[in-house]
């Protein structure tokens, strides 16, 4: 059994993410494999939420 079977995976990176997303959903193909996203440091609650609500 695949242990990221129904999970969601969020790929992130500090510099780009290159070819990480297609690698990490080949080696999970159950998997929901998603981008990660930078925020600045005053990121408001509202944003962080909105981004958020799509995996809750």
């Amino acid at each position: 059994m695949n242990e990221f079977e129904n999970k969601v995976v969020i790929v992130t990176g500090g510099s780009g993410m290159g070819d990480s997303g297609s690698i990490m959903q080949k080696l999970a193909p159950k998997a929901k494999v998603d981008s990660g996203k930078r925020f600045s440091s005053g990121v408001s609650e509202k944003d962080l939420k909105d981004w958020a609500a799509k995996w809750l």
